[in-house]
């Protein structure tokens, strides 16, 4: 259960800062500042069921950039059902037969 983020390559960039904000009731609170050489970062949200937004900046020898806009997103996990062996099993007279 990840999230994949994707931004697009700043030109001069030495690497980027990626903030993350979970919301809380009608606040949004920091959780986790990633800092990346990559134009992607792989995140696994905390808390499923959850709103949270991020945005990133590049870097340089002269410092960090401004922040892009805020990205939000819903994190939900759904639980997927697996049969188990007996009930994939074939029910008797299905199957291979003997030649």
């Amino acid at each position: 259960h990840v999230v994949a983020m994707h931004w697009g390559a700043v030109p001069g960039a030495h690497g980027y800062q990626v903030q993350v904000q979970r919301k809380i009731g009608s606040s949004w609170v920091p959780l986790h500042t990633f800092s990346t050489t990559a134009t992607s970062l792989v995140f696994t949200p905390p808390i499923a069921h959850s709103d949270y937004r991020w945005r990133v900046r590049a870097v340089n020898g002269a410092g960090p950039g401004a922040f892009s806009a805020w990205t939000v997103f819903h994190f939900t996990t759904v639980s997927m059902h697996r049969p188990s062996p007996a009930s994939s099993a074939p029910k008797s007279g299905q199957g291979r037969r003997a030649a």
